[in-house]
């Protein structure tokens, strides 16, 4: 499931974005 993968890592990198721009 290499694009679960994928979806996963775009998420965290969306919400450690979000945190750090808060």
């Amino acid at each position: 499931m290499q694009l679960l993968k994928v979806v996963i890592v775009l998420t965290v990198i969306c919400c450690t974005v979000e945190l750090t721009s808060a």
